[in-house]
């Protein structure tokens, strides 16, 4: 018998599953939509990138994997040009 690592929460997902996944430390939030573009600052500059996959401890960028410490350090990821423009400009 296999056995289920995971499971896809969906509408028809009762609340009080979803409110014990959350107690327990199995539920997580995903900030950035897969297939979709994003802004990460490289040397200094902003540059956008497509997000292919996001993990628990890293994301997929442009197809090569980074851990979350390594974006980090090079400014962070986010949502649109005018907070990666910001980001650089504060390094």
């Amino acid at each position: 018998m296999a056995v289920v690592r995971s499971e896809l929460i969906t509408k028809e997902t009762s609340q009080e599953e979803v409110m014990k996944a959350s107690r327990q430390g199995r539920a997580f939030l995903v900030h950035y939509h897969i297939d979709s573009y994003v802004w990460i600052v490289v040397n200094g500059k902003p540059t956008k990138t497509m997000c292919m996959d996001v993990g628990l401890h890293s994301i997929q960028l442009n197809g090569r994997w980074w851990t979350w410490d390594e974006i980090d350090k090079m400014g962070g990821v986010f949502d649109n040009e005018f907070d990666a423009l910001t980001a650089a400009a504060n390094l």
